[in-house]
């Protein structure tokens, strides 16, 4: 089935405009790929005319218009002198924040979410996050105090909301603000490059997430129990992907963590043990959606063994894959 001509045409503009943006040097031109990709991405979200997407879109433009009305002001008075580096810095932090959909301007991103197609979910998550991401590697330049106030709430909000949902679109938000948490956590310690190591790892493990998640239908927790033993490589698909996504060894998901964990020894100890025990409400939901689908799994009688180890031998050699780089990146950094 083909897209669309006009939807064909802001997919185009929708990528030129990031790749504007992320290879831009100029501050104008970056606000105007900003505003590019965002009015290209609203008719893409509107794809299918329902009223739901209707409401998520104009929640999301209004957002966004907000954020960008904030950039263009705090640049305006930061040309006439009215605030100094430090104000501007903050001011511009607080706009990234709320294009990213994080802690204290996350409030948006669980409802956009909820409301869009899962492929749309997949877009918000990884592609729409680039631009700034790049701006909050690349010129923020603020205090490691706000950075890693931040980045804590990120993982207790994600993990605390992520838990009281009963919406896997709203789940996998919070485990998108969660694992922003992570990223931005990086920059306490000038570790630009693996921040985008760590957000391109993050999109190989999330995307086959969205995609398996929207050939199964799965809009709710429960129908996870609704996996029958016609789907097995559904079930271990679904299964592993999800332990990665919690950071659980020996998955890709693990090795994320280990490496942010790995280079905060060097700031605290004490704030590396705070942030694994707040990973573990993130890792409740996560295991929950596991424990599910596997007690569904040993539950049916048909269940085909061999063909059960075969599919997890095949998905581990895939998933550890990223794994092995990663340990390799760790040991270039040391």
């Amino acid at each position: 089935m083909f897209l669309p001509p006009i939807i064909m045409l802001m997919t185009m503009i929708l990528m030129v405009s990031t790749l504007m943006a992320i290879s831009s040097s100029n501050w104008f031109f970056i606000w105007v790929s900003m505003e590019l990709n965002m009015l290209s991405f609203i008719p893409i979200m509107l794809n299918n005319n329902s009223m739901l997407e209707m409401e998520g879109a104009i929640k999301y433009f209004m957002t966004q218009s907000v954020a960008s009305s904030c950039m263009l002001m705090s640049s305006l008075m930061m040309w006439m002198s009215v605030l100094n580096c430090e104000k501007f810095n903050l001011l511009l932090m607080f706009v990234i924040f709320m294009k990213l959909g994080t802690f204290p301007c996350h409030f948006w991103f669980p409802s956009v979410m909820s409301s869009c197609k899962w492929d749309m979910c997949m877009l918000l998550t990884t592609w729409q996050k680039l631009i700034p991401i790049f701006l909050f590697i690349s010129i923020i330049n603020a205090n490691n105090t706000v950075i890693m106030m931040a980045c804590i709430l990120n993982m207790f909000i994600g993990g605390l909301f992520g838990m009281n949902s009963n919406n896997m679109k709203s789940v996998m938000a919070y485990s998108s603000i969660t694992h922003m948490g992570w990223l931005m956590m990086m920059k306490m310690v000038s570790m630009n490059l693996l921040m985008f190591l760590y957000f391109i790892i993050y999109t190989m493990m999330v995307i086959p997430m969205f995609i398996t998640l929207k050939k199964l239908n799965m809009n709710l927790y429960k129908n996870f129990m609704l996996l029958n033993k016609n789907s097995l490589i559904n079930i271990v698909l679904v299964l592993m992907m999800i332990m990665s996504m919690a950071g659980l060894p020996p998955f890709t998901g693990f090795f994320l963590k280990l490496m942010v964990m790995y280079n905060m020894v060097s700031i605290s100890t004490t704030l590396m043990i705070l942030l694994v025990l707040i990973s573990i409400m993130s890792l409740y939901f996560y295991l929950n959606m596991s424990y599910n689908s596997l007690l569904n799994t040993y539950l049916n009688k048909g269940v085909n063994n061999y063909k059960m180890k075969k599919m997890v031998s095949l998905v581990s050699i895939f998933m550890l894959t990223p794994m092995i780089l990663l340990m390799y990146a760790m040991t270039l950094f040391n």
